[in-house]
């Protein structure tokens, strides 16, 4: 019969091994198109300098990996539309007004300094959407502290119950 101590240690291994590899069952769940080329950055609107995304020109809704040399992070990307462009683009605004035909990004302050990118500069980048099981991955560079807190403590909560189940069933036998 295992001891809780080498239980513990088989499950922190095998969610370790999960987290590394790029799907849980396999390449099925990956999507393995990516797009490495040029982007124009910009800087986000107020409202949106602590939420956990940024906008893209090219790229439709969902959780992608963003990828500056060896810089990386998950991010959810929402896709600019002609609203955000009215707002973004308003007359007076002090900012550079955006080309729906230039492949670009606007990203807060929080995910520049991650990726060490500038505003109104071109960088090259590589964007790929990521699979199902590295949906956990842009807890770790969520902006506001406080929806990181749940997310970690939900992922608590969630190891706790498995391990209790474990317990139970060990103790039944």
């Amino acid at each position: 019969m295992l001891s809780v101590q080498q239980l513990t240690t088989i499950l922190h291994a095998t969610l370790q091994k999960l987290w590394k590899t790029p799907s849980f069952l396999g390449s099925i769940f990956i999507k393995p198109n990516f797009i490495q080329e040029d982007y124009k950055i910009y800087a986000a609107l107020m409202q949106d300098i602590d939420q956990p995304y940024i906008w893209s020109t090219k790229h439709s809704r969902g959780f992608y990996s963003i990828q500056n040399g060896q810089k990386n992070i998950y991010v959810k990307i929402r896709k600019i539309d002609n609203n955000f462009l009215k707002t973004y683009n308003a007359p007076n605004s002090g900012r550079l007004p955006i080309n729906r035909d230039t492949p670009s990004l606007v990203i807060s302050e929080h995910y520049r300094s991650y990726l060490n990118l500038k505003t109104n500069d071109v960088s090259t980048l590589t964007i790929k959407p990521i699979g199902w099981i590295k949906y956990l991955g842009p807890a770790r560079y969520v902006p506001d502290p406080f929806l990181k807190m749940s997310i970690y403590l939900g992922l608590l909560s969630l190891l706790l119950g498995i391990v209790s189940i474990v317990l139970g069933i060990i103790s039944l036998s």
